[in-house]
């Protein structure tokens, strides 16, 4: 990405390899075809969010990519010195999976529905594992999962918190 720099000539932006990684998830997974489903015989798609859901959640299925869960950050890392040449970045996107119903005894079918959806993300990120040449290597490495009920109205949801490792080149 190049604009005006002093003196008018262009300028060159260096997206950080980090921010890319986001980026190329999120596009990656709002491509995804089994994201897409039927509820109440219209056609609908899972809810995949930059962060975490800027409003409440009124879809049944949610992805966001790049959230702070409890005390991990959205994004944290390391840099392996180059030498010289292109150094080594290794950092994990923080992410979560939510799947809620306003059906208080549903929370089987919910949590099912969720690790259905991490599947998606996993063969979503096998099937393009360096995100279109974005990075090196993006993996999910690990998943927390919590059940929980509504403050607000009835209902139950299942919550899997999950983390993307991802190696890319600087």
């Amino acid at each position: 990405m190049a604009g005006p720099g002093a003196g008018g000539e262009a300028a060159v932006v260096i997206v950080h390899p980090a921010a890319a990684a986001v980026d190329a998830i999120l596009a990656a997974l709002r491509a995804e075809p089994a994201l897409d489903y039927e509820i109440d015989g219209r056609a609908a798609r899972v809810r995949v969010d930059d962060g975490p859901p800027v409003t409440d959640l009124d879809e049944p299925d949610a992805i966001g990519v790049g959230l702070a869960v409890g005390e991990v950050p959205p994004l944290t890392g390391e840099t392996r010195q180059g030498l010289g040449r292109r150094r080594t970045e290794s950092f994990d996107v923080t992410c979560a999976v939510d799947c809620w119903t306003g059906d208080p005894s549903a929370l089987a079918e919910r949590r099912a529905r969720a690790y259905a959806l991490l599947d998606v993300v996993h063969e979503v990120l096998t099937r393009g594992r360096d995100l279109g040449g974005a990075v090196m290597t993006a993996l999910v490495v690990r998943h927390t999962y919590r059940g929980y009920q509504r403050d607000r109205a009835p209902g139950v949801g299942a919550v899997l918190e999950f983390v993307v490792r991802v190696r890319a080149f600087r």
